[in-house]
Formats: C-alpha cells, sequence, structure tokens
C-alpha cells in the first residue's frame, strides 16, 4: 500500500520510507524527476504505519506568538548567511550547548542532501538557501536516536520536511528539541537542479566545483554565484543575477514545484515548526525608521529576517537569541505582506506543462531558451 491516495498529498520527506517496519517502501523518481514513494507488494504488510506517521495529514494547531525583524550581530556568519543569518545564530547557540543541528547542504557532487553537524565549523555547510528539494535520508531517524540519548537537537527545513519528523517521531514530545522551518516558495527536483549544472558545464567548457543559491558579496537580493575550475587548477566565480538566470526564473514561475505545493497545507500561519524564519521582503517600505539611513538599526544591504515564533519552545529559544542579534518585534501581516506563501500556496503556472514538455524533448538547453525569451518581454518576477 501507499501512504497517499494522489501526488499532492506527497511532499516526498520520505518519513513512510523510514518507518515502514519490512523496508517494503522506496523513494523514486517518477516521470518527471519527482520523488514518490514505490510500494514492493511482497513485502509490505499492510499495517499503515506509512499512513500514520505522514506529516501532511496532520493538523497543526501552532498560532504566531510573535514576529520579529532581525539580524545576526556576528558579522562573519551574517556575511555567509541569506539574509539575516537567524538560522546561523540558532544553529550556533545549538551547537555551543552541545547538541546536534540538521538541515540543507549540498554534497561533494553539489546534490542537495539533510545532513547533521555537531560543531560551528562545520556551519558553512548548512548556510544560504537552497532553492532545490533535499533529500532527506536518514536524518529522522539519526535524530531519534540522539534525541533518545538525551542530546539536544535543532532540525530545520522546508515546512512539510518538519511536519515529516514530526510523523516520524509519532508524537513523542522531546524537551530537547527544537524545529525550524522556512519561509519557502515551493521545491523543485533533484534532477532539474542536476540538469542545470551541467548546462552550465556545457556552457562554460568546464566543472563546477561550487553553487551558491544566493550570494550577498555585492548586497541582499536574489544573485546566486557558481564556480567553475579552470584548466589550470584555479577557479573562477560568475554571478548569476536573477533578472538574467533561467533557473530563478522557472524557479519564481513555480513551473517545476511538486503537485503538493501547489496544495500546501503549511502556507499559512499555523505553521509545524517553533520557529519559521525567511527574508523580510519589503520591510524598507515597511518599517523605514528601521533603516540606517534613518537613525535604526537595520542596514539592508546586508540582509534582514523575518523570525515568526509559533510555540512556547520557540519562544524559549528566542529568549536566549536575544543577546545574538539586531531586533524589532513587527506583526504576522507585515512578514506576509511580501511572503505570500505565509498566507498562500503558490499557483500553478498557466504554462506549467508547455514548459514541462520542453524540458522532456529539448532538455534545459531549451528550457534556457524559453527562460531568458520570457525574461526579455515580461522581465523577472520579484520575490
Amino acid at each position: 500500500m501507499l501512504p497517499y491516495e494522489s501526488p499532492s498529498q506527497c511532499c516526498g520527506c520520505g518519513a513512510c520510507v523510514s518507518y515502514c517496519p519490512t523496508n517494503a517502501l522506496t523513494l523514486e523518481e517518477d516521470a518527471d524527476g519527482f520523488l514518490y514513494p514505490v510500494c514492493d507488494e511482497q513485502l509490505c504488510m499492510r499495517c499503515g504505519l506509512c499512513r500514520c506517521v505522514c506529516g501532511m495529514t496532520k493538523p497543526v494547531e501552532h498560532t504566531p506568538l510573535a514576529v520579529y525583524a532581525a539580524t545576526e550581530r556576528d558579522e562573519a556568519q551574517l556575511a555567509c548567511s541569506t539574509s539575516g543569518g537567524m538560522f546561523a545564530a540558532l544553529a550556533t547557540l545549538m551547537l555551543e550547548q552541545g547538541g546536534l543541528v540538521f538541515g540543507a547542504s549540498l554534497d561533494d557532487s553539489l546534490e542537495p542532501v539533510h545532513r547533521s553537524i555537531a560543531s560551528v565549523a562545520e556551519l558553512p555547510l548548512l548556510q544560504g538557501s537552497k532553492y532545490v528539494q533535499s533529500a532527506i535520508g536518514s536524518t529522522y531517524e539519526e535524530a531519534r536516536i540522539a534525541l533518545d540519548a538525551g542530546q539536544a537537537v535543532l532540525f530545520s527545513g522546508t515546512p512539510c520536511q518538519i511536519a515529516g519528523l514530526y510523523g516520524f517521531l509519532r508524537g513523542k514530545e522531546y524537551e530537547r528539541l527544537v524545529t525550524l522551518d522556512l519561509i519557502c516558495h515551493g521545491v523543485p527536483h533533484a534532477r532539474f537542479f542536476r540538469d542545470y549544472r551541467a548546462y552550465l558545464e556545457e556552457s562554460a567548457g568546464e566543472p563546477v566545483v561550487d553553487f551558491k543559491f544566493r550570494d550577498k558579496s555585492s548586497g541582499w537580493g536574489l544573485r546566486g554565484k557558481v564556480t567553475y575550475r579552470q584548466a589550470d587548477g584555479s577557479t573562477r566565480d560568475e554571478i548569476l543575477l536573477g533578472d538574467q538566470c533561467s533557473y530563478y526564473d522557472l524557479f519564481l514561475h513555480g513551473e517545476f514545484y511538486r503537485e503538493s505545493c501547489f496544495a500546501c497545507p503549511f502556507a499559512c500561519q499555523h505553521r509545524p515548526a517553533d520557529i519559521t524564519v525567511g527574508d523580510f521582503w519589503g520591510i524598507e517600505a515597511l518599517h523605514p525608521e528601521w533603516m540606517q539611513d534613518q537613525g535604526g538599526p537595520f542596514d539592508p544591504k546586508r540582509g534582514i529576517s523575518s523570525l515568526i515564533v509559533n510555540s512556547p519552545v520557540g519562544q524559549r529559544w528566542f529568549e536566549q537569541l536575544k543577546p545574538r542579534l539586531v531586533w524589532k518585534e513587527s506583526t504576522f501581516e507585515a512578514a506576509a505582506r511580501r511572503n505570500l506563501q505565509l498566507t498562500q500556496s503558490p499557483q500553478r503556472s498557466p504554462r506549467q506543462e508547455e514548459v514541462r514538455a520542453l524540458y522532456r524533448t529539448g532538455g534545459y538547453a531549451a528550457l534556457n531558451r524559453f527562460a531568458l525569451d520570457r525574461l526579455l518581454e515580461e522581465g523577472p518576477v520579484t520575490p
């Protein structure tokens, strides 16, 4: 049996696969590249545990307790962070207390995977946005083993990945667990990102050895950075501008999101995690008095986060975080003004089927031509 009835009910987190007592379930790519559970009926006992642990069907009772605009005080961590450095600040606090931190990373092959770290020196592995779905792998089980041993754990991810963790834990409460979910636009599949990297390599004639979906070296905004290895062994960087990059255009139009993204039960104020973080887009217009040029504490060039406290656990950790942050209390309405994912699921692109068919027949090169033509005609989508 399968834990879902339609693709819109499966986020691909793999909680069901990890929990299956007979290993009857595996995650496999469908024709479009998205991971879904596949059942070996000869191994399946039809026990129903896969459906019991599915986080997509669990109601979320959290309602925001407080909302803040915030920036990390640590300059080095802030420079490596996508926006205001909230994940880095919370992760550092957890690691200093001897805990484990779980989050999305790009592995040695630049494949998006979830992993754990145990030291601040490893923190850069998890920092920065990943505009692609990470494979949870065995991290739910690793987190449970650590928690059962009495170790503190910070688990970060998309809202559906956090819901998957709670489903996997089967309602058992852990005093030393804190969770953090991201204000998520939606997730393309790993094959899409893999094909994009291959296209970059073919175009440049050089292998890609590093990739950052967001780079703040020239300010806060939507721009990335790809690093190539040259023939002499040295590396060179290329900045990917949001208004000139096909991957960003296709991502923001939502043409390669999972079906579950368009019916996301967590795209609202009721979030599964203890803390929600993301960019505080539009804060310059909403709170101009908080900007440095008006005598306020925030420099928008360095990034400003929205931090939403959803539970008493989140509130306790925020109290510990306060000395590490520059912060101002705001409102959920202000945070959601330019983060529509806090109020509604992403809208399906009217050209989705056309674009996916183009991908199937022409590969990423055809998508690149399509997206760059669209950027010239229509301009970029505002995140």
